[in-house]
């Protein structure tokens, strides 16, 4: 609504102009509706993003998906056939199928002298049981992500989890994978 009122005492006859703006309940009104659309159009979008089936090489975009971190993933069991997403500390289900031959892998990284181990997770404590992990990953706060290598056993395929941004990258040999994470940044045999 615009309203406009003229001073006739000054010569010019200046005009002056008052702009009416929204009140806070007009305010609040839109942020409920908007919120309300947000929760069905929003929790599908996830959903359906959901829907693709976790394998290696897309592993860390999905989780990306899920949301701001920090993001833990674990895959654990004697069958490696429970899983754990927390987002903020915050059990997440997921419906995806886990399309990775988790049996078959074997994980690898620098240990804290520079030199490529091979290593295995810690086990997970639940409900006083003791279970094995198979594969875990974490996309943390600064939007960093777990950095390894993983080689499928039967394929003889190493995977680069490199730890900042980047699509996992497939190789033929571990020492191809171990030269390309070394020239890459922010790694502890540049530091």
């Amino acid at each position: 609504m615009l309203v406009v009122f003229k001073n006739n005492d000054n010569k010019n006859s200046l005009t002056k102009i008052y702009k009416r703006g929204f009140t806070l309940v007009e305010l609040l009104l839109v942020l409920v509706i908007v919120g309300i659309i947000y929760s069905f159009v929003g929790g599908s979008i996830i959903t359906t993003k959901l829907n693709i089936p976790l394998k290696l090489d897309n592993l860390p975009d999905i989780l990306r998906e899920i949301g701001s971190p920090p993001i833990h993933f674990k895959i654990y069991g004697s069958d490696c056939d429970k899983y754990m997403l927390l987002k903020n500390d915050e059990n997440i289900e997921i419906t995806n199928k886990i399309d990775i031959p988790l049996k078959d892998l074997i994980f690898y990284r620098f240990d804290i002298y520079g030199e490529m181990k091979e290593f295995k997770f810690l086990s997970y404590r639940e409900k006083n049981k003791v279970e094995p992990v198979c594969l875990e990953f974490d996309i943390y706060k600064n939007g960093a992500n777990s950095s390894y290598i993983i080689k499928i056993e039967k394929t003889s395929k190493y995977y680069l989890y490199s730890p900042y941004f980047s699509k996992p990258e497939l190789f033929n040999s571990l020492e191809d994978a171990k030269e390309k994470l070394l020239n890459r940044s922010l790694n502890p045999k540049t530091l």
